[in-house]
């Protein structure tokens, strides 16, 4: 089963991204993403909230490193829909997060 909960890998990254970023004007945009592992449809979880809810961590954790969360101008699960290998969708490194500077 996926996980939400950043491993201390990817706190320390966002915590970089955060330091790099922190004085930009830049809204920012946070993107989820899975693997195509498929969930049972009785399951509680999904690709979807999988992948919102790692959105959501990331935001979090952004917050916790100084990101002041007006900045944060959307949150976007997109599950399996755009995989980073797409040779390999169940590829790990499909499971990842996107921090993207807008306008």
């Amino acid at each position: 089963m996926g996980r939400t909960e950043l491993n201390p890998n990817a706190k320390t990254l966002i915590g970089i991204v955060a330091g790099a970023i922190r004085d930009l004007p830049n809204k920012l945009i946070l993107q989820g993403h899975t693997d195509s592992h498929a969930y049972p449809i009785e399951s509680k979880v999904t690709n979807w909230s999988l992948s919102a809810n790692r959105a959501d961590a990331a935001r979090k954790e952004l917050l916790k490193a100084g990101i002041i969360g007006h900045r944060i101008s959307k949150l976007e699960g997109l599950a399996d829909t755009q995989p980073f290998f797409i040779e390999d969708k169940f590829h790990p490194s499909n499971r990842r997060i996107s921090i993207i500077l807008s306008d």
